[in-house]
Parts: C-alpha cells; structure tokens; sequence
C-alpha cells in the first residue's frame, strides 16, 4: 500500500517520528509520498530525517495557496523556492502541493493564480507531475490547468479535491479525487 499524500515532515510529527513510521509500516504501508512547504527549512530538515529513517519514502515541494500571499510582490519567487528544494533533494517526484483555495482568505485569488501558474511553468519545465489542492476553485483551476494543455509534463496531474461536486469527467485528461473529511476517499 502506498500513501500519496502525507505530511510526515510536519513538526507535529517531530517527537515521534520513528515511532509513526514503524506504525505506518506495521500497518502495511509500504511507501509515502509527503507533501513539503517550500522554503520551510523545518519540513525539510525533518525530511531529511525522515528519509534516513525509511528510504522507500519520497517527496513533494510546492507554494501551498494558503501561503501563497508570501509571494505577492514577486510570485515567480515561489517557483524558485520550489526549484531550490527540487535541486537540494533527489528523492523529489512532483510539485505540491499548489493551487487555488477560495475558501480561506489568505491570500487574494489573483495572488493564488499567479503563484499557481509560476508553479505549474515550473512543473512543465521540469517535466514533474504536480499534486494540486483547490477548494472552492475548481472552474479557475481547471481553467488554469487547461492553459497548458490535458497534461502536465506528458503526466496526468493529480487533483486533490476537499469539497464540491466533480466538474469533468473521464477523458478530461485528469484524475480525480474527492476527499470527505469523514468518508474513505472515492477516486473517479
């Protein structure tokens, strides 16, 4: 069993790391995919140990839209954050978490498009899948992924839904899933 959306490098996980891994595992978890804040040195000293601890573990590295605000005046600036984990860290395998999150008013939704759309350039360029979030946002952010084209890099990027009804369907050229916070996930 593989887990494609952890974030184990969070510091709530700091205490007892091993001790979540070896659950994790004993539970028949084979590998994860964690998902790091860029420019979050934090997260990424904690990968860091992380990967010493379980190997078979690999990552992710995006500009979340909640923290999207942080590069406001400059939103390529978060593709280069994004670039210099990607570089520091071999065990790297998409850009994510990125998107579009109009529930929260963290940042603006100009800001997040922009900070979205410097990521997926990014992702394309690096021919990296991305892992997106969006909340609220669907038609801006099928609107956005459409942009530049059914895929990402040749790959199907992966839309991580939170809430609102599946807007397309199969042959779109994207995977979708829904996630409940109190239902099992359903994947279409």
């Amino acid at each position: 069993m593989i887990d494609s959306h952890c974030h184990l490098a969070d510091p709530v996980f700091a205490a007892d790391l091993e001790a979540v891994v070896e659950r994790a595992r004993g539970a028949g978890l084979e590998r994860a995919l964690v998902i790091l804040e860029a420019a979050n040195t934090a997260e990424a000293t904690q990968a860091a140990t992380l990967e010493t601890i379980w190997p078979e573990v690999r990552f992710t590295v995006g500009v979340h839209p909640h923290h999207a605000q942080d590069y406001a005046n400059e939103p390529a600036r978060a593709a280069g954050a994004v670039r210099s984990q990607l570089t520091s860290t071999p065990s790297m395998r998409a850009i994510g978490e990125i998107g579009l999150d109009y529930h929260y008013d963290y940042s603006t939704p100009a800001v997040q498009r922009a900070v979205f759309r410097t990521q997926v350039e990014l992702a394309r360029e690096v021919r990296l899948p991305i892992v997106v979030h969006t909340r609220e946002a669907a038609e801006d952010t099928i609107a956005i992924l459409k942009g530049y084209g059914k895929k990402c890099a040749g790959r199907v990027p992966l839309l991580y839904r939170r809430h609102g009804p599946r807007r397309r369907g199969p042959g779109s050229g994207f995977l979708h899933l829904r996630v409940r916070y109190r239902h099992v996930p359903q994947v279409d």
